[in-house]
């Protein structure tokens, strides 16, 4: 297995410990691979992540964009604490190539749950084309017993006049199976499943606009 060279911290209290690195493998870079699954978007960005969960069988997981990358905190049940990891920019794109050479080879699904039955991979993949098409910025990500939290600014408007405007909304079990559902129609352009209760909408919570 190719695994994401991760250097995790486990958090016991006030204790601190280091844990043992995953081993990087090593991909050349094929040109068959579209271009688009090398841009620094929030769809391969966060797939990377997601597969750094699954390949560690964490849960409870929160990721906060931060200047550079992302930071991410979440919940170890073999180890019995919370791991902390810092995701750089730069990083995320060196290991890119990995989870896609490497595609169907995270983790042993363990401790996947209602909200991501297919891990944490594909639904962090779906949720960061959906960011994407939403022009957002510093965004968080909080998973909780029975829905993500997803909140953060996105632009609204067009070129001559836009606004960023903070947003912050619930994915349950519906619309999670509808947003992952939907990826999967992209990338095998009409093998779509049929999303669970797809009809049951997103809850979208709104609050004032900023101008820039």
């Amino acid at each position: 297995m190719r695994s994401i060279l991760i250097e995790w911290t486990t958090q016991r209290g006030d204790e601190s410990m280091p844990t043992s690195e995953l081993s990087q493998g090593s991909a050349p870079l094929d040109a068959r691979v579209p271009r688009q699954l090398l841009e620094p978007n929030y769809q391969n960005r966060l797939r990377i992540v997601g597969r750094a969960l699954d390949e560690n069988d964490l849960e409870e997981a929160v990721i906060l964009e931060i200047e550079d990358g992302f930071f991410l905190r979440a919940h170890s049940p073999a180890r019995g604490g919370y791991m902390t990891e810092t995701f750089t920019d730069d990083r995320l794109m060196q290991t890119l190539r990995v989870a896609i050479y490497s595609r169907g080879e995270s983790g042993s699904g363990s401790y996947r749950s209602p909200l991501r039955p297919t891990g944490y991979e594909d639904f962090l993949r779906a949720l960061g084309y959906r960011l994407d098409r939403r022009a957002a910025n510093a965004i968080t990500i909080v998973e909780c017993s029975r829905y993500f939290h997803v909140s953060g600014d996105e632009r609204i408007g067009d070129e001559y006049q836009a606004a960023m405007t903070p947003f912050a909304e619930l994915l349950e079990v519906p619309g999670i199976n509808h947003l992952v559902n939907e990826a999967i129609g992209r990338r095998s352009r009409g093998a779509v499943g049929r999303a669970i209760d797809a009809d049951h909408p997103v809850r979208i919570i709104r609050t004032g606009a900023r101008r820039w």
